[in-house]
């Protein structure tokens, strides 16, 4: 029988052992090993690399913060019994009452995926929740495999998107989410410019239709 497709979390938890086994190799080679280097480190690899490709609508988005979300939750196991034994089952508590600062970073990580969706991510004729730019994302771990940080680099946005789209297709999230109702308060609106408006009084955020006029994008 022909191989199954890669599973999402396979190649997560496949990438992050990768990591653990380069990183043990470096941390237990012994001098005398360095010496001889009869074991070259090229041979063993901490750093691993997950390439996310599809086309239009394949899940590119959702695949890439799955991957995140379980390498997070690797991390935070690890944290977590790191504390375990070092507290004596008792972890220490922070004023926000979770048990370490390490669950913060691995939230803070994950929601940045959000604010890159609402300024990169737009509806298109088969995905409503297009990526139109291209990021490389760069988890930071520590030697015992706890996330650290992260860095994230974007490319290639979709520029003329802004100011023109395609009929039934829409401009990027955050303009919608700004325009929304309650989204900001009443003295915002009004710095903004955009009191007792919403996303049907801009050319930028209605569809154009066959005709060449504008008509407002639903949803």
């Amino acid at each position: 029988a022909p191989a199954p497709p890669p599973h999402v979390f396979g190649v997560a938890d496949a990438a992050y052992r990768g990591m653990m086994r380069g990183l043990d190799f470096v941390r237990t080679r012994t001098e005398q090993d360095k010496k001889q280097d009869d074991v070259s480190s090229a041979d063993v690899f901490a750093n691993q690399s997950i390439l996310v490709s599809g086309e239009s609508g394949a899940g590119k988005t959702v695949t890439t913060r799955y991957i995140m979300q379980y390498l997070a939750a690797l991390s935070k196991k690890v944290d977590d019994s790191h504390l375990y034994h070092q507290n004596d089952r008792h972890p220490p508590q922070l004023l926000d009452g979770s048990k370490n600062n390490q669950s913060s970073i691995e939230q803070r990580v994950l929601q940045s995926n959000t604010i890159l969706e609402s300024f990169g991510n737009a509806r298109t004729l088969r995905n409503d929740n297009s990526s139109r730019f291209g990021k490389f994302i760069e988890l930071r771990f520590s030697e015992r495999g706890r996330l650290m940080g992260a860095s994230i680099d974007t490319y290639l946005l979709e520029k003329a998107r802004i100011v023109s789209h395609t009929c039934g297709e829409r401009t990027y999230h955050v303009f919608y989410q700004v325009l929304a109702k309650g989204s900001l308060s009443a003295a915002d609106r009004k710095n903004f410019f955009i009191h007792n408006t919403s996303a049907e009084d801009f050319a930028i955020t209605t569809a154009m239709a066959a005709d060449g006029k504008h008509k407002q994008s639903s949803g």
